[in-house]
């Protein structure tokens, strides 16, 4: 019986430690214009596309590619964040369905002839809202789109 024990609390740890065997770090976003800190894949690569409301975020060894977005935010209320996009991911035409829903966001499926996978995932922060969701050049695995929201909302 106790072996047992051992084993269930061994394989919990193990599983807890586990990231997918990608090694993280984090990054602080504000020389980019967005005081966060994220965590992303050791070797990720940031830039910044066009203006201080955007940075991307990518590793092609993991097939970690995340986009980040600053926007004026009208409430705090996190639920509302999350709800509001929902609400424009849901009205898109190639929207297939939820996969997975946290407070702070969402793993969907969508199909445009093909189908793919994307995520939501909300912070805010004062008077701003960020989200995150993979690179729209990108076409991850639902496996890696999982993995990589997993890691940016540690």
């Amino acid at each position: 019986m106790q072996r047992l024990i051992f084993l269930f609390f061994t394989i919990i740890l193990f599983s807890a430690c586990n990231n997918g065997s990608i090694k993280t770090t984090e990054f602080d976003l504000i020389k980019y214009g967005i005081s966060l800190t994220v965590t992303a894949p050791e070797n990720a690569m940031l830039t910044q596309p066009s203006d201080n409301s955007e940075v991307w975020i990518v590793d092609s060894t993991s097939n970690f590619s995340i986009q980040v977005r600053k926007a004026l935010s009208l409430t705090n209320d996190i639920a509302k964040v999350k709800e509001e996009e929902l609400s424009l991911v849901k009205s898109t035409t190639g929207f297939a369905k939820i996969i997975k829903e946290t407070d702070n966001g969402f793993i969907f499926e969508e199909n445009f002839g093909e189908t793919s996978y994307d995520f939501r995932y909300c912070v805010v922060q004062g008077d701003n809202k960020y989200i995150f969701q993979k690179i729209f050049t990108s076409d991850p695995t639902l496996e890696e789109v999982e993995n990589m929201f997993k890691i940016i909302s540690q």
